[in-house]
């Protein structure tokens, strides 16, 4: 029988052979990729600390990196507040938990507001889209309206009230005929509760109990009233009745709080221990739907409020008292509008200040019937590229 086939040049057979090989590892390998290096090496925020009214927009909030990015990132923000809103715009105001930080930029600036009075910590993470690296930055704010200065040419309720004009006898006498005088008032005292018990990276907060004096509490440690100083134990501080605070390091802190007004003077104290958390991830599958599973190490309950859950980029904020027992776990239904994980190479659960508190890599399992599916799709493919070459010779 004649054989039409003709046969190949020994050079081509050489290179015909060498591109099947490069095919056969193109197909049944992963592809990798260097990320690109960050010279970046801590973000920080570079405006001031800024007290706002009640649901009215701030002005611009900036953080800066110390260095150009080297790649598009993203800035989750978070807020110590659930009501606490963010925007990239103050015209066309629409609440989000991330903007763009595009390649070769060094600062971002965005807009807070909120609906109830507090004071607020935010905090802004900047992490790489290819790298994955991340930095976090911190910054307090103050809602609330601000209390003025008794006016000094009008009476106040802390002043002795005399009429001179009236209290003087017709005989001229020098002396008083009647005064009103303010009772006097309860000495200062001040008081933080008890103990308390908190995650890494979650945010704490503190309420301060201050009883006596003359003059009610300064939302914001300035102007009228009683002025509440705060000392974190690690650093940080804050004024005002109810500030929160995120501690980054275990360890056991003495919290103090100093409350003054006029000549008078309380302070007070209480022990903070901060604890590491032993959170996992165990599980990520998708049946019978969307799931991430939980699992608490450590042999106290823990709190997971507020935290997040990432992939691809995409972030959801878990509600307030998610609580998973000692040493137990929990599964997290996902919805896929919100966040998908089925091209994810990870997923990531991170405190609520936006720190990576736990990832887990993963390769979605798939059944028997479907891993054989889709092998034969790949070899399919295959030998429809062997075909086209021979074809071509």
């Amino acid at each position: 029988m004649q054989n039409n086939h003709k046969d190949l040049p020994k050079g081509d057979n050489s290179k015909f052979k060498v591109f099947s090989l490069a095919l056969l590892l193109l197909a049944f390998s992963f592809t990798f990729y260097v990320s690109p290096v960050f010279a970046i090496t801590e973000i920080t925020f570079t405006t001031e600390p800024q007290t706002i009214s009640p649901n009215t927009i701030s002005d611009g909030i900036t953080v800066s990196s110390d260095v150009q990015s080297e790649e598009t990132s993203d800035l989750f923000l978070t807020s110590s507040s659930a009501t606490g809103e963010f925007s990239s715009s103050m015209s066309n105001w629409k609440p989000v938990s991330k903007v763009t930080w595009n390649k070769t930029w060094a600062n971002r600036t965005f807009y807070y507001r909120n609906v109830e009075s507090g004071a607020d910590t935010l905090a802004a993470t900047l992490t790489g889209r290819v790298s994955g690296q991340s930095w976090t930055a911190t910054q307090s704010i103050t809602v609330g309206d601000s209390e003025q200065e008794p006016d000094q040419t009008s009476g106040g309720e802390d002043e002795i009230e005399s009429d001179n004009s009236a209290a003087v006898s017709a005989h001229s006498s020098p002396t008083a005929l009647s005064t009103t005088v303010k009772p006097p008032s309860k000495p200062l005292a001040l008081d933080l509760g008890r103990d308390r018990l908190v995650a890494v990276g979650v945010p704490m907060a503190f309420r301060a109990k201050v009883t006596g004096g003359e003059s009610p509490v300064s939302r914001n440690g300035n102007g009228r009233g009683a002025r509440i100083t705060w000392s974190f134990g690690d650093g940080g501080a804050a004024r005002g009745p109810e500030p929160t605070h995120f501690y980054y390091f275990p360890g056991t802190y003495i919290v103090v709080a100093t409350v003054e007004q006029s000549d008078e003077q309380a302070v007070a104290r209480v022990a903070v221990e901060v604890v590491q958390p032993e959170a996992v991830i165990g599980e990520v599958g998708l049946t019978p739907r969307p799931y991430v599973q939980i699992i608490n190490n450590a042999k106290r309950e823990l709190n997971l409020g507020y935290w997040q859950i990432r992939a691809n980029g995409q972030t959801i904020t878990l509600p307030a008292d998610t609580l998973i027992a000692a040493q137990k776990k929990i599964y997290l239904p996902l919805d896929p509008a919100k966040i998908s994980i089925t091209t994810a190479p990870a997923v990531e659960l991170l405190y609520p200040n936006g720190q990576l508190a736990a990832t887990k890599s993963f390769q979605i399992t798939k059944s028997t019937p479907e891993v054989w599916r889709d092998l034969q799709n790949q070899l399919n493919k295959l030998l429809i590229l062997v075909a086209t070459q021979l074809k071509s010779q």
